[in-house]
């Protein structure tokens, strides 16, 4: 699935927030970028803004303070989708 996706292969990881398990990367922008160490992420279940760590697996994010303004822009519009589609009433898809 992570090919389908244009996803990169990361070492399978729970995001610290919801738990839930994670293998793959993707780019904001959608373009084929393998993750570094200290390279941040969001979680695609629940839109925790994460790291990666040394190894590759995931670990909460501090904050944004690293971010440009643009770049922060875009985790936002990001969480709000995630999150948007988890929330009552948003539709699921189903």
């Amino acid at each position: 699935m992570a090919d389908e996706l244009n996803a990169s292969r990361v070492p399978e990881s729970r995001c610290p927030s919801c738990f839930k398990l994670g293998d793959a990367a993707t780019e904001i922008r959608n373009q084929l970028v393998q993750p570094q160490p200290g390279d941040f992420s969001i979680c695609w279940n629940c839109g925790a803004l994460l790291r990666f760590d040394a190894d590759l697996t995931t670990v909460l994010a501090a904050d944004m303070s690293e971010l440009t303004d643009e770049q922060r822009r875009e985790v936002e519009r990001a969480q709000a989708s995630i999150r948007g589609r988890r929330s009552p009433g948003a539709s699921n898809g189903r």
